[in-house]
């Protein structure tokens, strides 16, 4: 799978989704990049992603104020 940007607009805003193939390394990069007066970011996951994944997100975003919060995957979060 190639890298993907996602655009999801709202009636306020508008902000990009990215994901594909080593995204977690790469997320530092992308920040800064794209999004250049960024401070603080908040990682939207499933509660089963796996530690070592989270470890790689706070190492590549290390500059920035990371928030992870962690989703239960059900029918419920629909």
């Amino acid at each position: 799978m190639k890298n993907i940007k996602l655009v999801v607009k709202t009636k306020s805003k508008t902000y990009p989704i990215y994901f594909g193939n080593n995204i977690v390394n790469k997320a530092g990069w992308l920040v800064k990049k794209k999004l250049p007066g960024v401070k603080k970011i908040c990682i939207i996951c499933d509660n089963k992603l796996p530690k070592h994944l989270i470890n790689k997100l706070y190492k590549s975003l290390r500059k920035y104020s990371v928030t992870i919060c962690k989703l239960t995957a059900n029918e419920k979060n629909i």
